[in-house]
């Protein structure tokens, strides 16, 4: 029954990639371009590797917590209150990201899709397929999203294949975009659309069968995803250069409407709205059980069961938040250096202090 409620490094590192990759299908990749220019796909490159570093860095004390994730971190570096204040940080970030998430999906969906269904009924089914998915243990949550990541590379790898016939090289000119020094200060900002897989990671890490796996999953996870949006980004502004790639709310749903396979074989792109929700249902899914294990955790509360309903309930009505499509847009990219705040700066804040307690205790 234990091996049942427990994981390995792989399946944690995948499941983490499919977190990552799902927002692929989102506006969020859309603050890369606004950051990047030109050179948006290094900006995205430069992202992923700072926030492993981050990643790598707070994992580093936590292997050394038996079945702990960051909420014990964070009750190691300040007691309880740290454990609380720091729960309180992280289901704030991942429900307020989890209720974008939402509008977004739920208005491309409704306005591009099925133009005559009314944005409530979408929202509440995505809704309805999140709250099924996050309800069940972290060993079922990770192994749905691995089972999944075969499909979703695959349906990737078909557009970025299908949208590259499209794209000219010479949109990738001038190789800098704004110049090093403004793509570098871009890139630290665009490391926080890798805080909600950090933090997942993070708080999935008591799951683990093999503690010392925990630093290669998330390289892995975090290495992996990072390449394959680089890979997007690399395509998306071939076909789709800049002034226009501003334009592009959703990147693999319009690189998706250049796929042609011949006479007969074009307009495809709604073959890929099943893989899109699926995936988006497994990335709030993911989040969301990792807010209510956060949640219970600080408060040790035995299970996390009782809080999914009502964090699930938050993400909702925070969905209709937004006046519509553009200021959710708008919210995401604004709220991208708090994501770095909470999901970067302070795992490592906390690591730090674990690790200046543990030199104290050992030089008294």
């Amino acid at each position: 029954m234990k091996q049942e409620r427990e994981f390995g490094g792989i399946s944690l590192a995948a499941a983490g990639a499919v977190v990552m990759l799902a927002q692929g299908f989102h506006p969020i990749l859309l603050a890369s371009i606004k950051l990047g220019q030109t050179a948006a796909w290094l900006a995205m490159l430069l992202a992923g590797l700072l926030a492993l570093a981050f990643y790598l860095a707070a994992a580093a004390p936590l292997q050394d917590i038996p079945t702990g994730n960051l909420i014990d971190l964070a009750r190691a570096a300040a007691g309880r209150p740290g454990a609380i204040i720091t729960a309180l940080l992280v289901c704030s970030t991942l429900v307020f990201h989890a209720a974008l998430i939402v509008r977004q999906t739920s208005e491309m969906a409704v306005g591009a899709i099925y133009t005559h269904t009314p944005q409530t009924f979408a929202t509440v089914t995505l809704i309805g397929c999140t709250l099924y998915a996050a309800y069940g243990n972290l060993a079922a949550v990770v192994r749905l999203a691995r089972g999944f990541l075969p499909v979703l590379l695959l349906a990737i790898l078909l557009i970025l294949v299908g949208g590259s016939a499209w794209g000219r090289p010479r949109f990738l000119l001038p190789f800098w975009g704004p110049g090093p020094g403004r793509l570098v200060l871009g890139a630290s900002t665009l490391a926080g659309l890798f805080c909600p897989l950090v933090l997942f990671l993070l708080i999935a890490a008591d799951g683990l069968r093999d503690r010392n796996r925990l630093p290669r999953a998330g390289v892995m996870a975090i290495g992996g995803s990072a390449l394959v949006l680089t890979l997007i980004k690399v395509v998306l502004l071939m076909s789709y250069p800049v002034p226009l790639g501003y334009s592009i709310t959703f990147p693999l749903h319009e690189l998706a409407r250049l796929v042609v396979g011949g006479r007969f074989f074009e307009r495809i792109e709604g073959l890929w709205v099943i893989v899109w929700v699926f995936a988006t249902a497994c990335h709030l899914g993911a989040l969301l059980h990792a807010a209510a294990r956060a949640f219970t955790a600080a408060f040790d509360i035995p299970s996390y069961r009782p809080a999914v309903l009502p964090l699930v309930f938050v993400a909702m009505v925070a969905a209709f938040f937004p006046h519509d499509q553009g200021q959710s847009v708008a919210w995401g990219q604004q709220v991208l250096p708090l994501y770095v705040a909470v999901g970067m700066v302070l795992p490592v804040t906390l690591a730090l202090a674990v690790t200046i307690r543990r030199w104290i205790r050992r030089a008294a």
